[in-house]
């Protein structure tokens, strides 16, 4: 990639469905500063939206909801890294979303998996 580094974070949220707890993972995410970010478990729904795009303005968001209560994926994106995405995948779950595109003249695929606790229903996930 040249002289430009990915910069990727990815994280289990345990929920962000709270206002106050999804305002510090923004002020947490700004002084870290990455690129992408993969939320897992992030409970978040389509009502959740224009709050999403009102507190995260600096990321394009990208969703598989599944249920309010649990499960749920997110990949943001930073606005100021220059991406074409190519095509991408998510299931209605809220298990995974997965995204094929290239930066920095480089071709990259990211997949943001929460498999379920269930060791039996993870195996048939996976």
């Amino acid at each position: 990639m040249g002289d430009k580094l990915l910069h990727l974070i990815s994280i289990n949220t345990q929920g962000l469905r709270d206002k106050f707890k999804r305002l510090r993972l923004n002020e947490w995410l700004k002084n870290q500063e990455p690129d992408i970010v993969l939320l897992q478990e992030t409970h978040f729904s389509q009502d959740l939206i224009p709050c999403l795009i009102d507190e995260y303005g600096e990321w394009k968001l990208y969703h598989s909801f599944g249920e309010s209560n649990c499960r749920g994926v997110s990949i943001f994106i930073n606005k100021s890294l220059e991406i074409n995405i190519i095509d991408s995948i998510s299931d209605e779950d809220g298990r995974y979303y997965f995204m094929n595109f290239e930066t920095c003249n480089n071709t990259f695929s990211v997949l943001n998996v929460y498999a379920p606790n269930d060791k039996k229903v993870r195996n048939t996930f996976l």
